[in-house]
């Protein structure tokens, strides 16, 4: 894992065993599409490829670093499936629960990206 959290949420657990890749290239684009490296923890570099929605989706989160995205304050459409086809390609997103307050206290999901990606093949 990249980052130590505080996890309150059993939910948000760093989903062990799915960062290992077993194919040299996984693509959501055949192909086409933004290149990115993976290193997963357990597992041989994976060079992958994702285009549009998800790749802004992968890049803002590789901004946001340790972070993470709250999609209240980085709204896009559909954050949750976009970090569903991510996980989909072995990139280790956690979800962490936080508690909110305002006119409509509640919870709201923060995204946190676990894995070293590095877009373009940089080094």
């Amino acid at each position: 894992m990249m980052f130590e959290l505080d996890k309150e949420n059993p939910g948000a657990s760093s989903r062990p065993g799915l960062s290992n890749c077993t194919r040299s290239n996984l693509s959501r684009t055949k192909g086409k599409g933004q290149l990115y490296l993976l290193y997963p923890d357990d597992g041989d570099l994976c060079e992958i490829r994702v285009s549009g929605r998800f790749d802004w989706a992968l890049d803002e989160l590789i901004k946001a670093g340790s972070e993470g995205i709250i999609p209240m304050e980085n709204p896009a459409p559909r954050w949750s499936a976009y970090v569903h086809v991510l996980r989909s390609l072995s990139i280790e997103i956690d979800t962490v629960m936080e508690s909110h307050e305002g006119p409509f206290p509640g919870k709201h999901g923060r995204y946190v990206l676990q894995s070293l990606v590095l877009k373009g093949g940089a080094a």
